[in-house]
């Protein structure tokens, strides 16, 4: 991200970014690119309700390791970009549905959060 921009350039970039901000626990830097085809989270949504939103996505989002696997067209504008996602011995897959906001940036708009539902409370690997 350069010159205090929202969003991503990129499709998969913009996962990459709210993964490696998840296992940052980097709440500031996943509303950078959270968002929908109006921009960032962070801009169109009160605080208090976007950090507990954050926060659980998280904690299901906060992997090992991770690797994105494809992108894809989706519905209504959307990229599906899959990515694998590693914590401990589990792998899992889900996608995440990423949308081009305002200036053609792109915005991870929504995700499967229940292929990585057991990830939430389980301990990271040593």
């Amino acid at each position: 991200m350069n010159s205090g921009m929202s969003g991503a350039a990129a499709p998969r970039l913009a996962v990459e970014q709210f993964l490696s901000a998840a296992k940052a626990g980097d709440l500031q830097a996943m509303s950078v690119v959270f968002g929908t085809n109006k921009g960032a989270s962070r801009d169109n949504m009160a605080w208090n309700e976007l950090e507990k939103r954050e926060v659980i996505l998280q904690c299901f989002f906060n992997a090992d390791s991770y690797r994105i696997i494809s992108e894809n067209a989706g519905a209504e504008g959307h990229r599906v970009v899959r990515a694998e996602l590693t914590k401990g011995r589990v792998a899992r897959q889900p996608n995440f549905f990423v949308i081009q906001g305002p200036a053609g940036r792109w915005y991870v708009d929504n995700m499967e959060i229940a292929v990585v539902r057991d990830f939430c409370g389980q301990a990271p690997a040593n």
